[in-house]
């Protein structure tokens, strides 16, 4: 979430900002839903951003994208990429099918997210 708002302050396409921010809020309701389901099972989840790791997707996605929009997406298809990989490696785990329909969800707009970042970038990259 602290990574899109680094990036969304240096994406200055109205369309563009639009379509980030949207991603934002899957993000927003992917934790939520998550995290429910964790509680929902006994456990305390992590609060989003609070790990070393976060602390650094943040960091870096904020001073990647000081130099420029595309910058910005590039550091967004970098958290996209991870994110990606994380859900694909869930779905490999046996969860019950209630939270496997969640995850499997989650992942299909995750991969949107990546691809639309991916076109962006292209595009963006064409017009110069």
């Amino acid at each position: 979430m602290e990574a899109y708002e680094q990036a969304l302050k240096n994406i200055t396409t109205k369309v563009i900002h639009t379509k980030i921010n949207s991603f934002k809020n899957d993000h927003k309701e992917h934790i939520h839903s998550l995290s429910a389901v964790v509680k929902a099972a006994g456990f305390d989840p992590t609060s989003p951003g609070k790990d070393f790791k976060g602390f650094i997707i943040k960091g870096m996605t904020a001073i990647q994208s000081m130099w420029s929009e595309v910058s910005a997406l590039k550091a967004m298809k970098t958290n996209e990429e991870l994110t990606n990989e994380v859900y694909a490696q869930a779905l490999k785990e046996s969860l019950p099918l209630k939270i496997k329909t969640l995850v499997e969800k989650n992942y299909q707009d995750e991969k949107k997210h990546l691809e639309y970042i991916e076109k962006t970038i292209a595009e963006l990259q064409e017009d110069k």
